[in-house]
C-alpha cells in the first residue's frame, strides 16, 4: 500500500560544483567527446584530406559530399534514437564513424584505393548525426536560459580545441617536411584519439534524469516515446512556422566549410595548412566568446534585444569579410591553374592568411548564432532534442551542397558570390525570427520543465502563487492590465499578438492551442469584433452519448451544439449571488460564485422576476428549503465492525469500491492492496495500524456504494467509524502515504453521506499530508523507484481532481495552486494492448486534465464581474481539443435503443469511461452557464420566458449567447442520457456522490431551459424523465439525492405550468371574431381574467404534467392497464383510474375493490373510455390532481420508469379525514 516514506523531502542544493551530475560538467564532457572525434576530423579535413596532395582534392570533395548527405538524413531522425536510448549510447555509437573515416583516408593515402575512404565517409555520416544530436541536446536542454550562449560556447570551444590539438600534432610532425603527404604517424594518432572518444562517452555521460542543477532541481520530466511519436514530433517541430523559417539559416550556417577546406588544400603547402588550421580554430574560440558574452548579458534586460545584437554582429562580420574575400578571389586566384602550394615563408602569405582566417571566424559566428536562436525557442528536452537533430541534419545538408558545388571546381569568386547571396537572405530571416519569436522566458509555459529555484522566485515569487495566472508575461513585466486572453489585448495593441505568451499553461504542447483571433485593439469597443473564433465547440446532432470505443474519429464523445464562427460581442456579465448560505443546523456557510447552489439561486431570481402567481409561489417554496447539508441518521453505536462470516462478501465490497471509483480515485497499487487485504483477512496485520485503517475505509466505501440492503448501510457506518478512529490515532503524527489515502477515503465517504463541509475539511488534510511528502514535486518523486513514482503521481492527481471538484461545486478556492506543483498532466501514449491498470491510470489522468480546464474557468470567469466572450470561446476551444485527444480506449458506443444488448464491456470499464465523459460535460456546463443565464434574462426582459412567448432565437439575443446556451443545454442532455443508459443497463451503484452532483447540475440546466423555452423541446422533456429516474434511484441511499429530487421536481412542474399558461394565452389571443357558443362539458368563466388571460385550467396543466412524466416512446397512443393494489379503510374515498393521466383519483361514494381497468388514451381531450365503470365514475375520473393530493396528504413519490413503461405511485395519509391507509398504485403500458 505504501512504501517507507521519508520524514522530510526537500530540494537540497549539492554541496560541490565538481560532480558528474552537474549539467555544466556534463556539457564539458560532451565537449571533450566532440573534441576527440569531430575536432580531430576538422584537423584532418584542414589538411586537405586524401593524403594532403592537391591531386586528391576530388576524393576529399566526393567523400565529404557522401558524408554530409548521410549526416543530414541521420541528423533528422536521430532525435528519436536519442529520446529512446539517451545521450550516452547515442554519442558513444555516433563517435565510431570518425575513426573509420580517418582509417579510410589513411588507406587511400597508402594504396590509392578509394573504396575504404568512401565506406568510412558513409559510416561517419551516419554516426555524426547521432553524435551532434546528442551534443546539441546537452547544450540546449542542460543550460538555463541565462546560460544558453555559454553552453554553446563551451562545446564550440572544445570542438575547436580538438581541431587545434590535431593540427598541432600534424604541424609538429611536418614542421621540417616539405612533402605534401600526411605521415602514417598522424593517421595512427588520429584514429586512437577518435576511438577513445567513444569510451569517454560510455564512462562519463549519464542519464538526463540524474542531472541536478546547483540549486538542487532536476531538469525536467523525461518520458520515453515511440517511433511513431518521434516521427510525428519531428514533423511538427519542423512545420512550426518559426522553426520552418529557421531551416534556411540552418542550411547555410556551415556552408563556408566547403570553400574553406577546398581553398586551404588548393592554395597552401601541408605544413602551412596545419598552421592555418591552428590559427583558424583559435579565431573560432575568440569570436564565439564575444557572441556568448553578448547573448548572455543579463544587463541587457530583454533577451530579444540581445538576439538582435547577435544577428547584427554576425551580419556585419559576414558582409565585411565576404566582400573582401570575394574581391581577392576575383583578382588573385585562378582555379583553372594548379595551386601554388604557398608556404608560410613565401611573400604575401600574411595577407591571404589573415583574410582566410577571418572568413573562418564568420563561419563560427553563423553556427553559434543559429544554435542560440534554436535553443532559445524552448526549454523542453524532447523538443530541444528534435531541434538539435534538425539543426545538424539541415546544416549537414548545406555542407553537402557546398562540397557538391566545390566538386564541380567553379572559380572561387563564383563560389563565394553564391555563399554571400545565401547569407544575406538568411540574415533577414534571422532578424524576423528573433524579433517575433524570441521571448524573455519560456519557463512556466512548457509541461514537464522544472524551473530553476531562483528563476521561479523571480517569476512567481517564493510562495509560488504571487503572480496572476491570467496575465501574459509581457503584461506582467509592463504592469499593464491583462484581460486573460491569449494573445491579450495589450499585445494586440502593440501589434505583437504572436509574442504574447501565458505565464502558466496547463498542458503545453509543441503545437499551439486554439487561440482567438483579434481583429481590433480592444475587446470592449462599441462595435462587435469581426469574426475570429471559429468552431470552438462542434455542432452535433442529437446523437447518443458514447462512453468508449475503437473509433478512429477525432472524438466519439459528442461536443455540444453551438458556438459556431460568429461575430463576437464584447463582454458577458457573470451573475453573482450572496456568498453565504445556511446548512441544516442554521450555520452560515460560504459558497463561491460558481457553486451549483448559486446557479439554483440564479434560477430562483429568474422565477422571482416573473409576475405570475405560479412563479412567485414556487420561488417561495424553493427558497424556504435548506440548500446545504443533509445530515443522515448518525449513530455511534456498534463501533466495532462486524466481519461477515462470508469472506467472499468482503471481497465483493472491495471490488465494489474499485469499480465505483474507477476513473476518479486511483491511490493504490491494486495488486499490493489485495495482498495486504488477504493478510488482514487472515489476521496477519495488526488491527489498529495505518494499513488496517485504510482497509476498513475501503470496505466502508464499497458498502456505501453498493447499498443493496440495510446490512450494507450498517456495515458501511461501522467500518467507516472504526477506520476513521484508527486513522486519527495512528496516521496524524508522522504523515505517510497511508495518511493521504485514509483521509481521502474519509473525505469521499463523507461526501456520500451528504456532509460536504466535513468532506472538504478532510480532503484538505490529505492535501497537506501530500505536500509534506513532496508528492507535488517531480524532483522529490524522482528519489523513489519507478513503481512508487507512478503511485505517488496517481495519488497527487487524484487529490488534484477532487480538490477542483470541490472548487467547482462549492465555489471555494483550490487547496492546490497550479504554481506549486510541477507534476505533468501530459497525455501518455496508449499501447496497442493496454492493461487494466494502465487504463485506470489514464482515465483518472484524462478526468484530471478536464478539471484543470475547470480550474481556469473558475479563476478566469467566475472571479470576475464581466468576462470577454472571446475568453469563454478560447477555453471552449481547449475543451474541444481535449475531447479530440481523448484516447480511443476511453470511448465505446452504447446503443440507447437496446442498451442491455449493446453492453459488452465490464462494469468497471463502463463506469471509468462514464466518469471521463461526465467530467467533460460538467466542464462545458460550468463554462457555458453564463451564456444560458444571460439568454434567459434577455428573454425575460424582452418577451417573457417561454417557448411560445417569442421565437426561440430573438433578434435582441446575440448569436454567441444563444449558441453558448445551447452548448450548455446539450451538455446537460448528454450527461443525463448517458447516466440513464447505465441505469437501464444496471451498471450504476446505489450511491455515487459525483454522479449525483453531475445529475443535479444537469437537471438545473434542463429545468432553466424548460422555463425559457430554449433548446430542443423533445430532448429536454426526455432529459426531465431521465433526471427523475436517476435521482429516484439514488434517493433511497443518498439524502442529498432525495433533496435534489424534491427540488428539481418542483422546478419541472413549475416549468410545465408556465408553458401551459403561455399556450392558453396563445389560444385566447388567436381570434376575437368567433365565439364559442356551446359545449357538452362545462367551461370555466373568463370574467375575472386579466390581460386577456383565462384563469388557471388545472386539469389541462396536470394532464400535461403527468404526460411529461409518462409519455411512452415514439409518442404512441397505447392501451394501458391500471391496477389498484390494497384496500382502503372503510369510509375513505374510493379510487378510480383517471383515463386522462393514468392517476388514481378519489371517486367518492362506494368502495372500489382491486381490479384492472384497461384504458385507451384519447387525443385530444383525454376522454376516458373505461369499460366496467359507471358513468359517474368516469366523470369522477376527470377529477383534478388536487383531489388526489387531498386524499393522500403525504408526499407522492414517482418510482423508476424503466424504458418509460411503468410508474409507481405511493402515498399514505387520511382519506378525506375519514380513514387512513397505505396504498400502492401501478399502471403499465400494454
Amino acid at each position: 500500500m505504501s512504501a517507507t516514506d521519508p520524514d522530510f523531502m526537500a530540494v537540497v542544493p549539492p554541496k560541490t560544483w565538481v560532480r558528474l551530475n552537474n549539467p555544466a560538467i556534463q556539457n564539458f564532457i560532451t565537449g571533450l567527446v566532440i573534441a576527440c572525434s569531430a575536432g580531430i576530423y576538422l584537423a584532418l579535413t584542414g589538411l586537405g584530406a586524401g593524403g594532403g596532395k592537391p591531386s586528391s582534392q576530388y576524393l576529399a570533395s566526393t567523400s565529404n559530399s557522401i558524408l554530409y548527405a548521410l549526416f543530414a538524413v541521420s541528423g533528422w531522425v536521430s532525435a528519436g534514437f536519442l529520446n529512446a536510448f539517451g545521450p550516452k549510447i547515442t554519442m558513444a555509437i555516433g563517435v565510431l564513424g570518425y575513426p573509420l573515416y580517418a582509417a579510410g583516408l589513411w588507406y587511400f593515402d597508402v594504396s590509392g584505393n578509394e573504396w575504404f575512404a568512401l565506406f568510412g565517409a558513409v559510416m561517419n555520416g551516419i554516426g555524426a548525426g547521432l553524435l551532434f544530436t546528442g551534443a546539441g541536446f546537452v547544450q540546449f536542454a542542460y543550460a538555463e536560459e541565462k546560460e544558453k550562449g555559454m553552453y554553446i560556447f563551451w562545446q564550440h570551444t572544445m570542438l575547436s580545441g580538438g581541431a587545434i590539438v590535431g593540427a598541432i600534432v600534424t604541424f609538429a610532425i611536418n614542421f621540417h617536411r616539405a612533402k605534401p603527404s600526411v605521415p602514417t604517424s598522424v593517421y595512427a594518432i588520429f584514429v586512437a584519439i577518435m576511438t577513445s572518444a567513444s569510451l569517454l562517452a560510455l564512462a562519463f555521460i549519464i542519464s538526463p534524469k540524474k542531472i541536478i542543477r546547483h540549486d538542487g532541481t532536476h531538469l525536467a520530466e523525461f518520458k520515453k516515446t515511440t517511433v511513431k511519436e518521434e516521427l510525428v514530433g519531428m514533423w511538427r517541430a519542423a512545420s512550426t512556422p518559426k522553426v520552418f523559417l529557421m531551416l534556411f539559416p540552418m542550411f547555410v550556417s556551415e556552408f563556408a566549410l566547403g570553400i574553406q577546406t577546398s581553398f586551404n588544400g588548393y592554395y597552401f603547402s601541408l605544413r602551412t595548412r596545419a598552421l592555418n588550421t591552428i590559427l583558424y580554430n583559435v579565431l573560432q574560440i575568440i569570436l564565439p566568446a564575444i557572441l556568448a558574452a553578448l547573448l548572455d548579458a543579463q544587463w541587457i534586460g530583454i533577451r530579444k534585444v540581445r538576439g538582435i545584437i547577435g544577428v547584427i554582429f554576425t551580419a556585419a562580420t559576414t558582409i565585411s569579410l565576404a566582400t573582401a574575400e570575394l574581391i581577392y578571389f576575383k583578382q588573385k586566384v585562378d582555379r583553372t591553374k594548379p595551386g601554388p602550394s604557398m608556404d608560410w615563408s613565401d611573400p604575401g602569405y600574411a595577407n591571404i592568411m589573415i583574410l582566410h582566417l577571418l572568413w573562418g571566424g564568420c563561419f563560427c559566428c553563423w553556427t553559434f548564432m543559429v544554435q542560440w536562436i534554436m535553443g532559445s525557442m524552448s526549454n523542453k528536452p524532447e523538443v530541444l532534442s528534435r531541434y538539435a537533430g534538425l539543426f545538424k541534419g539541415t546544416s549537414a545538408l548545406g555542407v553537402c551542397v557546398a562540397f557538391a558545388i566545390d566538386a564541380r571546381k567553379p572559380q572561387y569568386w563564383v563560389e563565394m558570390a553564391i555563399h554571400f547571396a545565401l547569407y544575406m537572405v538568411a540574415i533577414f530571416i534571422m532578424f524576423y525570427v528573433v524579433w517575433f519569436s524570441i521571448t524573455d522566458t519560456d519557463y512556466l509555459k512548457e509541461d514537464g520543465v522544472i524551473v530553476p529555484t531562483k528563476v521561479a522566485e523571480e517569476l512567481i515569487g517564493p510562495d509560488g502563487v504571487s503572480l496572476d495566472t491570467n496575465k501574459s508575461y509581457q503584461t506582467e513585466v509592463s504592469k499593464q492590465k491583462c484581460d486573460g486572453l491569449t494573445p491579450c489585448s495589450q499585445c494586440v495593441k502593440r501589434k505583437r499578438p504572436e509574442a504574447c505568451k501565458r505565464l502558466a499553461s496547463d498542458d503545453n504542447k509543441e503545437e499551439a492551442r486554439p487561440q482567438p483571433d483579434h481583429a481590433s485593439p480592444a475587446l470592449n469597443q462599441a462595435e462587435p469584433s469581426p469574426p475570429g473564433i471559429s468552431d470552438v465547440v462542434t455542432s452535433t446532432p442529437s446523437a447518443p452519448v458514447a462512453i468508449s470505443g475503437d473509433s478512429e474519429t477525432p472524438s466519439s464523445v459528442p461536443c455540444p451544439r453551438g458556438l459556431q464562427a460568429r461575430t463576437t460581442v464584447p463582454e458577458l456579465l457573470v451573475p453573482r449571488m450572496s456568498g453565504m448560505m445556511y446548512d441544516m443546523k442554521g450555520k452560515a456557510v460560504y459558497l463561491g460564485n460558481c457553486a451549483t447552489l448559486h446557479f439554483l439561486q440564479n434560477i430562483q431570481q429568474l422565477i422571482a422576476d416573473q409576475s405570475n402567481d405560479v412563479f412567485s409561489s414556487l420561488n417561495s417554496d424553493v427558497a424556504n428549503m435548506s440548500l446545504m447539508e443533509e445530515l443522515p441518521p448518525f449513530e455511534l453505536q456498534d463501533m466495532e465492525p462486524h466481519l461477515p462470516s462470508d469472506v467472499g462478501d468482503l471481497k465483493d465490497l472491495v471490488d465494489a469500491y474499485f469499480t465505483s471509483t474507477c476513473g476518479i480515485i486511483d491511490i493504490f497499487d491494486v495488486a499490493q492492496f489485495m495482498s495486504e487485504f488477504r493478510h488482514w483477512i487472515n489476521g496477519l496485520i495488526p488491527p489498529k495500524c495505518g494499513t488496517a485503517a485504510v482497509i476498513y475505509l475501503v470496505v466502508a466505501l464499497g458498502a456505501q456504494a453498493r447499498g443493496s440492503s440495510l446490512l450494507d448501510s450498517r456495515r458501511a457506518q461501522s467500518f467507516y467509524h472504526h477506520g476513521r478512529l484508527i486513522a486519527l490515532q495512528e496516521l496524524t503524527n508522522d504523515p505517510t502515504l497511508e495518511t493521504i489515502q485514509a483521509f481521502l477515503l474519509i473525505s469521499m465517504y463523507m461526501l456520500g453521506c451528504s456532509r460536504r463541509n466535513g468532506s472538504y475539511l478532510n480532503l484538505g488534510t490529505a492535501v497537506s499530508a501530500a505536500k509534506s511528502l513532496g508528492l507535488h514535486r517531480d524532483e522529490a518523486n524522482a528519489a523513489f523507484s519507478k513503481e512508487e513514482q507512478q503511485l505517488r503521481c496517481r495519488i497527487w492527481k487524484t487529490l488534484r481532481f477532487h480538490d477542483l471538484f470541490f472548487s467547482a461545486m462549492m465555489g471555494r478556492t483550490s487547496a492546490i495552486s497550479a504554481r506549486e506543483s510541477n507534476i505533468s498532466h501530459a497525455q501518455h501514449p496508449v499501447p496497442e494492448s493496454p492493461s487494466l491498470e494502465f487504463l485506470r491510470a489514464i482515465s483518472l489522468e484524462e478526468s484530471a486534465r478536464a478539471f484543470l480546464i475547470i480550474e481556469r474557468i473558475i479563476n478566469e470567469v467566475y472571479t470576475k464581474r464581466t468576462v470577454p466572450i472571446a475568453l469563454l470561446q478560447s477555453i471552449g476551444g481547449e475543451l474541444k481539443e481535449w475531447s479530440y485527444r481523448l484516447p480511443a480506449a476511453l470511448r465505446t458506443s452504447v446503443n440507447p435503443r437496446h442498451p442491455r444488448e449493446s453492453i459488452f464491456l465490464s462494469r468497471e470499464v463502463v463506469l471509468r469511461n462514464t466518469h471521463v465523459a461526465c467530467s467533460y460535460y460538467f466542464a462545458m456546463m460550468l463554462l457555458m452557464r453564463p451564456f444560458l443565464i444571460a439568454h434567459l434574462k434577455a428573454k425575460s426582459m424582452s418577451s417573457g420566458l417561454g417557448r411560445s412567448a417569442a421565437k426561440e432565437r430573438e433578434t435582441d439575443v446575440s448569436p454567441e449567447i444563444y449558441d453558448g446556451a445551447i452548448a450548455c443545454i446539450d451538455s446537460a442532455i448528454y450527461t443525463l442520457q448517458l447516466l440513464r443508459e447505465l441505469l437501464v443497463a444496471d451498471m450504476l451503484f446505489k450511491n455515487m456522490p459525483l454522479a449525483i452532483a453531475w445529475i443535479f447540475v444537469a437537471a438545473l440546466v434542463v429545468s432553466s431551459s424548460h422555463f425559457g423555452g430554449i433548446g430542443p423541446e423533445k430532448e429536454i422533456e426526455q432529459a426531465i424523465r431521465n433526471t427523475d429516474e436517476l435521482l429516484h434511484c439514488f434517493a433511497a441511499n443518498s439524502p442529498q439525492a432525495a433533496r435534489y429530487h424534491h427540488i428539481v421536481k418542483r422546478l419541472f412542474k413549475a416549468g410545465v405550468d408556465h408553458q401551459n399558461r403561455l399556450k392558453q394565452r396563445a389560444r385566447l389571443s388567436r381570434t376575437t371574431v368567433v365565439a364559442e357558443l356551446f359545449r357538452l362539458s362545462p367551461r370555466e368563466s373568463t370574467e375575472n381574467a386579466t390581460d386577456g388571460v383565462a384563469p388557471k385550467d388545472s386539469e389541462d396543466e396536470e394532464v400535461a404534467y403527468q404526460n411529461l412524466w409518462s409519455t411512452p416512446p415514439e409518442n404512441e397512443l397505447p392501451i394501458y392497464t391500471s391496477t389498484y393494489k390494497g384496500q382502503m379503510t372503510p369510509g375513505a374515498s374510493n379510487i378510480a383510474p383517471d383515463g386522462a393521466s393514468g392517476q388514481f383519483i378519489g371517486s367518492g361514494g362506494t368502495s372500489l375493490q382491486g381490479g384492472e381497468y384497461p384504458v385507451r388514451r384519447q387525443m385530444p381531450g383525454f376522454v376516458a373510455q373505461t369499460p366496467g365503470l359507471a358513468v359517474h365514475e368516469q366523470e369522477d375520473a376527470r377529477a383534478r390532481m388536487a383531489n388526489f393530493e387531498h386524499l393522500f396528504s403525504g408526499p407522492i413519490d414517482f418510482g423508476p420508469m424503466l424504458d418509460h413503461n411503468s410508474l409507481m405511485l405511493t402515498g399514505s395519509g387520511n382519506g378525506n379525514g375519514n380513514g387512513n391507509g397505505n396504498d400502492i398504485f401501478d399502471f403499465h403500458w400494454v
